[in-house]
């Protein structure tokens, strides 16, 4: 039942970014076994269920926007420690930043 959070355990990264995180399921349980969790969602009502299961824990309403094929990753550290950075930003999160 838990085979996702199993396995971003096993990578051994401490913070996670749960893109697409729908009603929460795999971030309360990675939550629940002391990981640092941002649950983020393109769907209000899915992240209205995920903030009624754990108003605890961070959630975002948005999206996740992924590079197209062959874009170069970003240099520098990942936003998360311990983590890997595998895309990167976009224009408006650069000049966000």
């Amino acid at each position: 039942m838990h085979g996702e959070a199993t396995f971003v355990e096993a990578l051994g990264v401490r913070r996670v970014l749960d893109a697409g995180c729908g009603t929460g399921r795999v971030a309360i349980e990675l939550a629940r076994r002391g990981l640092d969790v941002v649950g983020v969602d393109a769907d209000p009502g899915m992240l209205s269920a995920a903030r009624a299961k754990a108003p605890e824990l961070e959630w975002a309403l948005g999206r996740v926007k992924l590079p197209s094929a062959g874009a170069p990753p970003e240099s520098g550290p990942p936003p998360f420690p311990g983590g890997t950075r595998t895309f990167p930003p976009t224009r408006a999160s650069r000049s966000a930043g």
